[in-house]
């Protein structure tokens, strides 16, 4: 597997497109949007500050409306959230589409269940049906 290239995309913050969620990898979902729609998502996701600890959650957008970004491990459902993580606590990030119903750690944390509520980000049904777990489509 080719090592993960990470680039600065904010002074002082660097991210990596990571092979696995590209590679077409069965166990791994897989994006659908291209390397640098994925790097926007990422730095929507900072620059709204939508992080928890060393993790942040983000979104695809077009014309200001969420859009799909990627396919869950089972390639039957589409997905739209993103994760990123910074493993380390170093700034060095990298992300994939987050399925909120087969893995808990996907599912949106309570602040930001709040803040994306508050701020129109996402529908709140579709925000309580991301942090329970249950089938949410755009």
């Amino acid at each position: 597997m080719p090592p993960v290239i990470f680039n600065e995309v904010i002074p002082g913050v660097h991210y990596g497109c990571h092979p696995d969620h590209r590679n077409g990898n069965l166990n791994k979902s897989q994006w659908t949007i291209s390397t640098s729609e994925e790097i926007k998502s990422f730095e929507l996701s900072y620059s709204q500050r939508w992080i928890v600890g060393t993790q942040a959650w983000g979104l695809h957008l077009m014309n200001g409306h969420p859009t799909y970004l990627g396919m869950a491990i089972d390639r039957s459902r589409l997905l739209f959230v993103a994760r990123f993580e910074d493993g380390n606590g170093n700034q060095r990030w990298h992300g994939y589409p987050a399925d909120h119903q087969t893995k808990v750690n996907d599912r949106l944390p309570e602040e930001l269940k709040e803040l994306w509520i508050k701020n129109n980000i996402l529908a709140v049904a579709k925000v309580r049906k991301l942090s329970k777990g249950v089938p949410c489509n755009l």
